[in-house]
């Protein structure tokens, strides 16, 4: 039997909002998360971030992260993962989809990936031509650890690295990112993306409407 994941609560009178965001990733997107919440220093936000583990990291098993974890008002819940075209049908991410409509938490997908999101804090995709998109979109393998966009971000931040990513200075454009995403979002009432799109604004929205108060 999987044992039930339990979120830590404050033991005081209850004044806090809690973002739980389980995610498909064990460093970049734990570290940003955590980081912007960080960053932004409100004590009554607080964010919970569910890392992968033991290679468990299909949008079923991101979701299933959030089993046991009881939900209060003004509570959470978010399964942020990856469109990963190579090793994910449509038919696994509708699946998860309509689930998380059902368990009431926010299906979040990056299309193609989480580094989309980061990419927006520096790029704006209406500069780009249609051939240099469809790159961001293939996200080629550059090397036995790169891809297209990680080097884009190295370019950009002048430096990235998954395991170890230094994200501090990304937080003040997040706003920028947002406006960029949503302009990405030709879609926006599907439950996931299928072109190049990343729904963490929709995350980062809700997000900062919080901690900027």
């Amino acid at each position: 039997m999987r044992e039930k994941r339990q979120i830590e609560r404050p033991s005081h009178i209850r004044e806090e909002e809690i973002f739980v965001i389980a995610v498909e990733g064990r460093h970049t997107e734990r570290r940003y998360f955590e980081g912007i919440g960080a960053y932004h220093n409100n004590p009554q936000i607080i964010v919970k971030v569910l890392p992968t583990k033991d290679g468990r990291n299909s949008p079923k098993a991101v979701m299933s992260r959030l089993e046991g974890a009881s939900i209060e008002e003004g509570d959470s819940f978010w399964v942020v993962v990856d469109r990963d075209c190579q090793t994910r049908t449509e038919e696994q991410l509708d699946e998860v989809a309509q689930a998380c409509v059902e368990k009431g938490y926010a299906f979040i997908v990056s299309n193609p990936c989480f580094e989309l999101w980061l990419l927006l804090h520096w790029r704006d995709p209406e500069g780009q031509s249609a051939e240099e998109l469809a790159r961001w979109y293939q996200n080629e393998k550059m090397s036995n650890t790169k891809r297209y966009m990680d080097v884009l971000l190295y370019q950009d931040a002048g430096s990235y690295h998954k395991r170890i990513p230094y994200l501090h200075d990304y937080f003040p454009f997040a706003p920028i990112a947002i406006e960029r995403a949503k302009a990405l979002d030709v879609e926006p009432d599907k439950a996931w993306p299928k072109s190049l799109c990343t729904k963490v604004y929709q995350l980062m929205e809700a997000l900062l409407s919080r901690v900027e108060i």
